[in-house]
Formats: C-alpha cells, structure tokens, sequence
C-alpha cells in the first residue's frame, strides 16, 4: 500500500488540472475521455480479475494451481508497468500550447486508460491477496490496519508534490514523480519477495500438518448435498456449520481448469460465474453502495484543492490550503488504524453503521455553514476524511463478500481461487461513479466561474457551496438505508468463515 499510495494520491491530485488547465483540453474533449474512461474502467476490473483467477497463462509458471503465486506475480509485474503508466500522465511528448485540441485529448484519454489499466491489474490481484491470506475476520482487520501505516507514509508524497507543483514549469514536478516512481518499483519487489519467501514457510508447515492429520474426504463429500441447499435467507443460530470440499468443482460449475482453459470454456465459464454472483442478495446490495461510495469519494478527492481555492476565501492562505489537501489524504490512513479495534470488537457491519450516521450528521452540518458560515474548508476536510474511512474498509467488505460466494456455491482448494473475480465484478457497477463524479464537480465549478450579472453571480456563491455538502448528504443517506439490508454478519457471517478456513487448511492437498 505504501507504493500505491505514493503514486496514486499524486495522480488523483494532478491530473484533472493536468489535462484541463496545463494539456489545455476543452470541455468536449474532457467529458468525451471521461465516457471512454467510464467504459474501461467499468470493464477491466472484472477482465483483469477473471484473467487472474483462470487463465491459461498460469499454466506456465511454477505453482500455478497456487492462488497466493498468482497473486504475487500479478503485483511484480503490474507494479513496474503501472510506474510507467503513472508517468506518461505527466510527461507529454509536445508542447502543449502549441498542440491541438485532438493532440492534447488523445494523448490524455491513452494516459488515463493506461494508467487505470495498470492499476487496476495490480489491485484486484491485491485485494485478492488478502481474502487468500486468511478467512479470519481479526486477521484481516489487523492486515487492513498495516496496509493502513503503510499508506499513511505513502500520502505524504501529495504534500511533497505540491511543493513540487508549477504549472508554468513542471520540471521539478517530473523529476519529483520519477523519484516516487522509483520508490513504488523497489516496495513492490520488497513486497513480492518478502510475502513469497513467508508464504512458502507457511505453506510448508500447513502441508507437514496436514499429513498428520488426514482430512476424511467421504464424509464431508457426503455432507456436501445438504450445504449446497443452504442461503443466507434460512440461516439460523442453531444451523451446524459442515465444512466440505465438493469432490469434482469442475463438473458443478463447468468452468475449466485454469491450466487448460480454450477461448469457449473460459467465455461459458466467466458468464456462468457471474450469473450466479448475480443472485447474491449481499453482492447486489453491495454494487449499489460501492456505486455510491466511490461516486462520493472521487468527487471529494478530485476537487478538493479547486473546492478551496474557490470556497474558502480568505479563510485559508495558499500553504494553508495545501496542508489541508495533504492531511485529507494522510488522516484517513491513520483513523484506520484506529477504527481498526473497533471492527475487531464490533464488526465490520455496526462499525460502517456508526460511520455512516456520523456522516450524515457531518454533511447536515456542511449545508448550514453553505447557507450561513464562511468555515467550507472544515467541512471539506471532515466529510472528505470520514468518507475515505469508508474506502479503506471496503477491501474487508469484499473479502467477506469473496467467502460467501465461495460457500454458497461450494468452490474448492483445487480449482483456484475466485476471489479476484469477485472484486473485479464489484467495481463493474461501482467505477461508473469514478466518471460521473469528475464530470458533476467540473460542471459545479463552471456555474460558479461562469460570466454573468451580480444577481447570478450572488446566487451561485451560496448555491454551489450548498450543493458541495447536499450532494455527500444524499449519497451517505442512500448507503445507511442500503447497508441495513445486508445480512452477512453475525451468526451467518460466522458460518461462511468457518466454511472458507476448512477450504484454506485443505488447499495444501492440492498445491
């Protein structure tokens, strides 16, 4: 997380300036890289993920069968490629005063694509990499929290950044972003080499013990029939969890081996997988919130800096501003770290209930200083900060969401892992809003800069800071009524995690 939050918090800082203000791209071409950019950002996640999980390629590398290697091996290859991709974004190969507007738009719509690309192969095999790791719920809640350290030092390269940052001369600021580049490279290499060597250590003893005791096979292929019955709608404090490992995954599911995997089976295969993920009750509830959420965070995060400048007036002084912007990136990662016993303790369902009804105190809050307050730079900060703690347990969301899809339908140690699938198919629906929201902030900026008499003009100045802070209001009230109808926690949640830790101690049988 260090090296993805060095590169990406820069990038989400920079690069709607970028392209607007110093690539000098008009209005049609901004909104036209936006649609194009929707459509390959709602599309790769599930592509990327489902290459991950079942592809003939990792037919050729040792291990294979092993989802942990695929996931490694995704993270040290992606992790280079996204570097590059992170700096075609700043370095343009023309001048872009004297570039036309199709120069400026092509060149920005190849950058975005190449760099969402490479960032999405990198962390959907990450996110991945934690559900693998473990299905114990406190395991994955201390993980998330390290991930969480990491990515606060990470953050710190925005407030460098904006030292860096001239648009009349971005020299400096190129050279700054191959440093960070740099950096990224030798955290991924550090992370893959580390997290392989530990694995294979563990790996190695789980197999040792597994010897010792021998898993008895009939019985639980026997007790398979009655847990393939089993949802999450019949579910009761009394049920006995049966852990099983079904004896032939591929005649169930007809999905290929992911060693020989012809262009017929992996097409049947990735549209049966998903039209049973569609019948999950929690995955659907889940799409609609993640829709939500990542509409609500990206639009606090790309004009966080433009909101400042045009809303805070006097308040705040320029240096001022860019401590603001940087501590929005930073405390987020650090009020994880304290969240962090809460989930442990709670639960990941009643801790997101309580960040979500402190959200909508916060965004109530944001309008009346809109209506009557000059404070906007303490609302931004706030709401920005609270909304990004969403963010970071969202991984933990999906990681259960992984388990319960490998319960339901029974999916075994020796046909690999889904799971990075299941996170790719989650962002199909929730990476719209990673387009929308550009588009509404650029839209909200232009009626507040827009020419026009007093009377306009005094009407937008309170309009649009109001809209800053209904906007997150509405989008916060939709996921508290949406989150009250996901049902996988408590008695049930425990079932799933029991099922998936007996899948886990039996994958040492078959890698």
């Amino acid at each position: 997380m260090l090296a993805s939050a060095c590169l990406n918090n820069v990038f989400v800082s920079y690069y709607v300036e970028m392209f607007t203000e110093i690539a000098h791209m008009n209005t049609t071409w901004f909104m036209s890289t936006q649609v194009v950019f929707c459509l390959w950002n709602c599309s790769n996640d599930l592509l990327f993920g489902w290459l991950s999980d079942r592809s003939s390629c990792w037919g050729y590398l040792p291990d294979s069968s092993n989802p942990l290697k695929r996931r490694l091996f995704a993270i040290g290859i992606g992790g280079p490629l996204w570097v590059v991709a992170f700096l075609f974004v700043f370095w343009w190969p023309f001048d872009p005063h004297t570039a036309s507007a199709a120069q400026s738009g092509l060149w920005a719509m190849f950058a975005l694509l190449f760099y969402d690309g490479m960032l999405t192969y990198v962390e959907v095999n990450h996110s991945a990499l934690l559900a693998d790791m473990t299905s114990n719920s406190d395991e994955r809640a201390q993980a998330n929290m390290y991930s969480a350290i990491c990515a606060a030092i990470g953050s710190l390269s925005s407030f460098f950044a904006h030292m860096f940052w001239t648009p009349a001369n971005l020299q400096s600021f190129r050279y700054f972003c191959a440093i960070i580049g740099g950096v990224a490279i030798v955290c991924f290499s550090f992370t893959v080499t580390n997290l392989d060597r530990n694995m294979g250590k563990h790996t190695a003893e789980k197999a040792t013990d597994a010897k010792v005791r021998p898993v008895n096979r009939q019985a639980n292929n026997n007790n398979n029939n009655n847990n393939n019955n089993e949802t999450s709608g019949n579910t009761t404090s009394s049920d006995k969890v049966v852990p099983a490992v079904p004896k032939d995954l591929e005649s169930t599911l007809n999905l290929a081996s992911p060693s020989n995997v012809d262009s017929a089976s992996f097409v049947v295969g990735l549209k049966k997988f998903l039209l049973q993920l569609s019948a999950h009750r929690n995955f659907k509830f889940f799409c609609v919130l993640n829709l939500l959420q990542v509409f609500d965070c990206t639009f606090e995060k790309n004009f966080l800096g433009s909101f400042l400048r045009h809303f805070s007036g006097n308040a705040l002084s320029t240096e001022s501003q860019s401590v603001v912007v940087s501590l929005s990136f930073v405390l987020p990662w650090c009020c994880t770290v304290f969240i962090t016993p809460i989930v442990q303790r709670s639960g990941l369902h009643q801790t997101l209930k309580r960040i979500f009804l402190f959200r909508i105190l916060v965004s109530i809050a944001g309008v009346c200083i809109g209506l009557f307050g000059h404070t906007h730079w303490l609302f931004l900060l706030i709401n920005r900060v609270s909304s990004e703690c969403v963010c970071r347990l969202i991984p933990l969301i999906i990681a259960q969401l992984s388990d319960e899809d490998i319960y339901l339908h029974q999916r075994d140690a020796s046909s690999g892992s889904l799971r990075a699938s299941v996170f790719g198919a989650a962002n199909v629906v929730g990476k719209i809003g990673q387009s929308a929201a550009p588009m509404f902030g650029y839209f909200l900026l232009l009626q507040h800069v827009q020419k026009g008499d007093s009377a306009v003009m005094v009407t937008d100045s309170v309009t649009v800071p109001v809209l800053v802070a209904a906007v997150p209001l509405l989008v916060v009230v939709l996921q508290f009524a949406v989150w009250n109808r996901y049902n996988l926690h408590g008695t049930y949640l425990n079932k799933v995690s029991a099922f998936v830790h007996e899948v886990n101690e039996n994958r040492n049988k078959y890698v």
